[in-house]
């Protein structure tokens, strides 16, 4: 969009970009979006690449996104992007940096000792690899990050945060934040990167009211869709990674890639230089794998912007402050529109009437899931809503991520009237046109197969 001379990449014309109908994330169906962190940065000038993980200002927005930021015009702008974005249906979740502060390390010349994380030799302790690791228990620290995130709430309209490299944070802080904000946003969205290169609190935040992004889930799809991990683990990971990680259904969050680290394509390609540019079949193939399974995934999917069309990094893993790298080519989910529209119609499924048996608010019975897991083999068959005990309607979903079809048995689950919904190629829906899969005796996956069936129970 030409939005004239002196007007750069910032609020305003993501504000406009989101009235538009070719909005990506409307284009996708989404209804989240969570923005990298607009609290002010490091960042030089407005042409700087700069990805906002070194805040300078936790109570301002970046004054490089705003048009005229010498009068603060960055402050209205972000309040009517957010506004725009609520508007157009999307809530909005901030990137917030807490566990560390950018350059200049303002604090450090108010109370180095009192705001930092010491070594024996007086110099700053460094497990956030950004220079200094921000002491966030500190009495006024915590007034700091509880009172700017209370600012961007209230004022600016935010829905949500999530802490970058939470471990550093710490539990008690983190309790202490969930208290505050929660008692001015009782609805407030809390999602924890819960490590850092000290550790990992994922476990220690089960009893909280935050939701935690799930590196466990994420590395191993990878592995599955590859045929290099077990049925038990995917059974495990399709019921929300219970017991373990999550206490409640939406306390996990599910994703295979994010702006940091390869991306999902770069990941998994058989071509041998990790560059997915150009994938192959089974690379395809295993991409709507994975697509299938994180939306048959309890918890909270998140999709990275350029997943559902195969964005690649050319093999480059750390893209920090390479705009050229991560920017978006929209011209690929022409490229492979294919695939483009398979996470549509499954992002399309999971906010459908029939997405209700995976968009759970408490953990359902033992019974309400059953599996069939064939001998010898890492494929798997799982029935959702088995005992009946959510609505009127069976899901039953395979995947094969083996080079061998299968050909399974469905014992007492033959019974059922099952219809086609999706396959490993398309989403099929409500289309009666389709040469349906549709299982008798037994259940046929080709080799790196899914099929996704419903049946009225009854």
């Amino acid at each position: 969009e030409n939005l004239g001379s002196g007007e750069q990449m910032g609020f305003r014309q993501l504000r406009r970009y989101a009235q538009t109908e070719s909005f990506y994330p409307k284009t996708l169906g989404v209804n989240d979006l969570e923005l990298q962190p607009v609290q002010e940065n490091d960042s030089q000038s407005t042409e700087e690449y700069h990805w906002g993980y070194m805040t300078a200002n936790f109570f301002s927005p970046a004054s490089s996104y705003g048009l005229d930021s010498s009068n603060g015009s960055q402050v209205e702008e972000f309040r009517a992007l957010v506004k725009e974005l609520h508007k157009q249906g999307f809530a909005v979740i901030l990137d917030v940096v807490y566990n560390h502060v950018g350059e200049p390390a303002h604090l450090m010349y108010i109370d180095k000792q009192y705001y930092f994380h010491l070594a024996t030799d007086g110099t700053c302790t460094n497990w956030s690899g950004c220079g200094n690791d921000f002491r966030t228990d500190a009495p006024m620290a915590k007034r700091i990050i509880v009172e700017s995130l209370i600012r961007l709430a209230t004022f600016y309209g935010v829905d949500g945060f999530r802490f970058d490299l939470a471990d550093l944070v710490g539990k008690e802080v983190l309790v202490e934040v969930e208290r505050e904000l929660k008692a001015v946003r009782p609805d407030i969205i809390l999602i924890a990167e819960p490590w850092s290169f000290r550790g990992h609190i994922g476990m220690e935040l089960r009893d909280t009211g935050y939701s935690s992004w799930n590196d466990g889930y994420r590395e191993f799809v990878k592995k599955y869709v590859s045929g290099n991990a077990d049925q038990a683990g995917l059974s495990y990971f399709i019921k929300g990674s219970p017991e373990y990680y999550a206490t409640w259904p939406a306390q996990t969050v599910n994703y295979v890639e994010s702006h940091d680290d390869r991306v999902w394509i770069d990941n998994i390609t058989e071509n041998g230089d990790r560059n997915g540019s150009f994938p192959t079949v089974n690379d395809i193939r295993r991409t709507h794998m994975m697509a299938a399974i994180l939306m048959m995934s309890v918890g909270i999917p998140m999709l990275h912007s350029g997943l559902d069309f195969m964005k690649s990094k050319g093999g480059v893993n750390n893209t920090y402050q390479r705009g050229d790298i991560n920017a978006l080519d929209y011209r690929r989910a022409y490229r492979f529109s294919g695939t483009a529209d398979y996470f549509r119609k499954w992002v399309d499924f999971r906010r459908s009437d029939r997405g209700r048996l995976l968009r759970l608010f408490s953990r359902p019975g033992e019974l309400f899931y059953d599996s069939i897991r064939p001998e010898g083999r890492n494929a798997l068959i799982m029935i959702l809503n088995a005992d009946g005990s959510l609505g009127g309607e069976r899901l039953m979903f395979a995947v094969n991520p083996e080079f061998e079809a299968l050909d399974q048995s469905l014992g007492v689950w033959s019974e059922c009237s099952w219809k086609l919904l999706a396959d490993h190629e398309r989403f099929w829906g409500e289309d009666e046109q389709n040469r349906a899969n549709l299982p008798g005796e037994k259940l046929f996956l080709p080799p790196l197969g899914v099929g996704l069936w419903s049946s009225p129970l009854g």
